[in-house]
């Protein structure tokens, strides 16, 4: 198996040529098995791992959030008071005391709120990356899919124009026997035909690579199974306008939001922060010269109320707040940025649809045409000595790139499409 690869294009041959061979045998074995888009679109969105990557993050910081909002731990203290460094027998001296206390802090204003609400921020930034991963596998998916049916069906059409040159060299051969040709339109026909082997071998090395791409979403097995013979059916985008008023809903704006809702945020927590944060503590105390029993009870119970005093701001509090507003900013500042690329893409991309349509409507209506009847005019002339072979060659070699240039702004357009659908947003 003969495998072209064109300079700069890295593959892992090993791998390349298991794909190959795979390919082979399944088409062989199994002709009907065809892996269609949808089929492939499924495969990829259940098996990515990036999306489950999301998915368990997403989890996690929505479990974080419920424990942000929580108080913190109460803190237990047990100790023993007054005594005397001269007599360390605990009953001798009446001020001795065993101490228990209990005490619990109370965050300033409402810091576990914010707190509970920021992290709840960063769970919906994970839930809109599992929603935008979702959309670039399809995308990719798409884009790798239809590559490999142009790969596919330009091999198709360089084995069928293989033998129609296989067919000149045939007839230049009869004629120059017959002393109606020369020898260099033997050589220059048997030339031709050599070249259109080439690139035979050539799309064998590109389909190998598609194959490969399209493994890393739908693993090898899928990925070696044919495609079906007809071009790959894609949903239209809707019209720019749609696309662009639908442009502030895109997941990777939500990501955008959940950002700046996080931020406002912690100008919250920062704002709490002004506040006094409280403090409880609950003593129990017995004095040990009662003979250390506490089962009769303590002898003494106490509360404190202790509180923070944020006199002293401006080296804290108010560059805690200034950072986080200036962090809320750059949070907008990030998400308009976003906004105007993703409009700059889709005004772009929905430029570039346009522009392929109408090349793709001009082969379709004239230029393939127009080269197909030329080749067969040239042809019948040629063949009542009215053309010289040269003529021939290059009009049948002019209606084979035609084909395979139709071919390739057909495809082009789809990845437009794709493109255009990945922009869109469309649900899932």
């Amino acid at each position: 198996m003969n495998i072209k690869v064109t300079p700069g294009q890295k593959v892992f041959i090993p791998i390349v040529l298991l794909i190959c061979a795979l390919s082979d045998a399944f088409a062989e074995g199994n002709a009907t098995g065809f892996l269609t888009l949808t089929e492939a679109e499924q495969h990829a969105l259940e098996s990515d791992p990036v999306i489950a990557q999301f998915q368990a993050q997403t989890a996690a910081l929505s479990e974080r959030a419920v424990a942000e909002g929580q108080l913190p731990d109460p803190e237990l203290s047990l100790g023993i008071a007054e005594v005397p460094l001269n007599n360390f027998d605990l009953g001798d001296h009446e001020d001795t005391e065993v101490r228990l206390g209990l005490s619990q802090t109370f965050p300033a204003g409402r810091t576990l709120k914010y707190r509970s609400e920021r992290m709840s921020s960063m769970a919906n930034a994970e839930k809109a990356r599992v929603m935008n991963q979702r959309l670039l596998v399809l995308r990719e998916v798409r884009n790798t899919y239809v590559e490999l049916y142009y790969q596919q069906e330009a091999r198709r059409i360089l084995e069928l124009n293989r033998d129609l040159f296989g067919e000149m060299v045939d007839i230049t051969e009869r004629q120059y026997a017959e002393g109606r040709d020369n020898q260099h339109d033997v050589i220059r026909a048997q030339l031709e035909l050599s070249l259109i082997e080439d690139r035979i071998e050539e799309t064998r090395g590109e389909i190998a690579i598609a194959r490969a791409e399209l493994a890393k979403w739908v693993t090898i097995t899928h990925a070696a199974r044919p495609l079906p013979p007809e071009f790959p059916a894609l949903a239209e985008p809707p019209a720019l306008d749609e696309i662009s008023a639908r442009l502030p809903e895109h997941p990777l704006l939500a990501i955008e939001d959940a950002v700046i809702d996080g931020a406002q945020k912690s100008v919250a927590i920062a704002n709490e922060q002004y506040k006094p944060q409280w403090m409880l503590d609950f003593m129990l105390s017995d004095n040990t010269a009662s003979d250390f029993d506490l089962q009769t009870g303590p002898d003494f119970a106490g509360v404190i109320l202790r509180m923070s005093l944020p006199i002293f701001t401006d080296k804290r509090q108010d560059r805690q707040l200034a950072a986080s507003e200036q962090e809320a900013v750059a949070a907008r500042y990030g998400r308009a940025d976003r906004l105007r690329e993703l409009i700059r893409l889709a005004e772009g991309e929905y430029a570039n649809l346009e522009r392929l349509e109408r090349r793709l409507e001009l082969y379709r209506s004239r230029a393939v045409i127009e080269a197909e009847q030329t080749q067969e005019a040239v042809f019948n002339a040629y063949q009542s000595d009215l053309a010289d072979f040269e003529t021939l060659v290059r009009t049948r070699v002019l209606a084979l790139e035609t084909e395979l240039e139709m071919l390739r702004v057909r495809a082009d357009s789809a990845k437009s499409r794709i493109n255009l659908l990945y922009l869109r947003g469309e649900p899932l």
